[in-house]
């Protein structure tokens, strides 16, 4: 076979320019988070150091590629995430050649959405998963600790954290926090005091001092529909621009979404 003047290259050279290709590429990814000793052995103070750190982050670029699995179906989209505190976030996905499948804005109490695919379908069902679960996922806050938030800690490596409006309220949300590194490692949000949806994090990874998951997998139950989303690239505390938040052009208002204040840490 010709070789087109090319010369070739040993095989033994061909092996170390793989290896070192690859170590240079393992070598650009963030660092796992381990701290050397664990956080606290106090439950509430695992809690508040959780979203102390939370309000660390203002703003936040992440890029995605998310993987659901509905039914006996599965499909493949890659995705872009805006978020700047206390109310601005967007998602935008897209099919593999960079066809828009979703945009998604909110503005505090108003979002807007444009699905160029949906052909009429069920905007809900067409989406897959809700882009307002994805919006308390990464913008936290109050959103993501409703009510009142109780921490108690009988394992060893878990912290349970237990969110109702009131005392005798079902739940709203509960969480498990690693006593090790104070990450949260997986939580739940109730309907009724019915799981909706089941939230796991895993691979954190120290990005500008904040342990972040690169790997989030969401469950819902009653759809049989589960998310899986690899984060390829975050960015923290960037400058992210009002007009990064305007509606794109052919959106839709589609709902009121209530943003609940701020809240402080509740042990």
């Amino acid at each position: 076979m010709r070789s087109f003047g090319l010369p070739t290259e040993p095989p033994q050279l061909a092996v170390c320019v793989g290896v070192v290709a690859m170590a240079l590429l393992f070598a650009c990814k963030p660092p796992r988070y381990a701290p050397a000793t664990p956080v606290s052995t106090d439950p509430a103070t695992v809690l508040a150091g959780v979203r102390q750190r939370e309000d660390q982050i203002h703003s936040l670029r992440a890029r995605f590629k998310a993987t659901a699995f509905h039914g006996s179906g599965e499909s493949d989209v890659h995705g872009v995430l805006l978020v700047r505190k206390t109310n601005r976030f967007r998602m935008r996905l897209m099919l593999p050649l960079g066809i828009t499948v979703l945009d998604y804005v909110n503005q505090g109490d108003r979002a807007w959405t444009l699905s160029p695919l949906s052909n009429g379908d069920d905007a809900e069902e067409a989406r897959l998963f809700s882009p307002a679960d994805v919006r308390e996922t990464f913008l936290r806050g109050a959103a993501a600790f409703p009510g009142t938030c109780l921490a108690t800690g009988e394992s060893a490596a878990i912290v349970e954290v237990a969110c109702r409006a009131c005392d005798d309220c079902p739940l709203l949300r509960s969480l498990h926090l690693d006593r090790r590194n104070g990450t949260i490692s997986e939580e739940t949000s109730y309907d009724g005091g019915e799981p909706r949806l089941a939230i796991r994090y895993a691979d954190y990874r120290e990005v500008f001092g904040q342990p972040l998951p690169f790997r989030v997998v969401m469950t819902y139950p009653a759809r049989r529909l589960k998310v899986e989303i690899q984060i390829r690239a975050y960015e923290v505390n960037p400058e992210l621009k009002d007009e990064l938040f305007e509606p794109p052009p052919g959106s839709k208002l589609e709902t009121v979404v209530a943003t609940p204040e701020p809240s402080s840490p509740t042990a």
